[in-house]
């Protein structure tokens, strides 16, 4: 009895170093690493005199710290430590997006601020479902998400109180109108009448938004933007939606306040 006591005890014990060994967080993310793919290379020693283990993934590569229960990127350099490698997963790739749009800047190609801002709202107006195809003024939603970019753009420029040349501001205006042609009508050539008209209807648009804006501004409602957001909404096909209403007025304050920091600055740098 006394005997199958003791080996109870010495079961028990190896168990638990097992266990712990198991668990310890090196050996948990040493299994997820496999899980992800990544290949054990090697091992090396610390300062501390621990063993880590090197991995490999295609050209990346990494160390488990068995000291720390932390991951570090060799290839691509980092030197801050990852909890997982889920973590490393998200760093690679917003690493990768990044490198992609450098790539685009040295082949000369610019993700501009309002290009940034032309997608989310286009996104915006399906999920919310501001935009109504088949309604509204009958172009198509790149024309009106234009437009009203541009109806922030002009509300900030005109709430501030923005002196602007009139040479600038009309070099931004047609930069807009051009946009606006070339989504509605992208086989029409510059010059022609079909363009010509198309041009024509663009401006026509973007004046008609600012008039609306500066009749707010002089007699104002308790939400300010409330009449453009009206005739905005209308352009899309979704005048008398309460819900699209709520969604389009919140985002023309959002791009407002985008158009004073950054869109407008962009504009005047890229004219001046």
């Amino acid at each position: 009895m006394y005997w199958w006591s003791i080996g109870a005890i010495v079961v028990a014990i190896i168990v638990h170093k097992f266990w712990k060994a198991y668990t310890h967080p090196s050996h948990v993310l040493g299994r997820q690493a496999a899980n992800m793919n990544w290949v054990a290379t090697g091992l090396f020693d610390d300062k501390s005199g621990y063993k880590n283990v090197k991995l490999r993934r295609d050209e990346n590569e990494a160390y488990i710290s068995y000291k720390e229960g932390k991951v570090f990127l060799l290839k691509p350099s980092n030197y801050q430590p990852f909890d997982d490698f889920i973590s490393i997963e998200r760093w690679l790739t917003l690493a990768s997006d990044e490198a992609e749009i450098q790539r685009g800047l040295d082949f000369g190609y610019k993700i501009s601020e309002f290009d940034i801002a032309l997608e989310t709202h286009q996104q915006y107006a399906i999920d919310e479902g501001i935009d109504v195809p088949n309604k509204g003024n009958g172009k198509n939603i790149y024309w009106n998400c234009y437009a009203s970019l541009y109806a922030s753009i002009y509300f900030a420029k005109q709430k501030s109180k923005l002196e602007v040349h009139s040479s600038i501001w009309n070099s931004i205006i047609h930069s807009i109108v051009v946009g606006m042609v070339n989504k509605e009508s992208p086989n029409s050539i510059m010059g022609t009448p079909v363009y010509k008209k198309i041009e024509s209807q663009a401006y026509n648009e973007l004046h008609e938004l600012e008039s609306i804006i500066s009749q707010s501004l002089k007699d104002p409602k308790p939400f300010l933007l409330e009449p453009v957001v009206d005739h905005i909404l209308e352009m899309f096909g979704s005048y008398g939606n309460a819900t699209a209403k709520k969604a389009l007025g919140a985002l023309l304050l959002i791009n407002a306040k985008t158009a004073h920091e950054k869109l407008i600055p962009e504009y005047l740098h890229a004219f001046s």
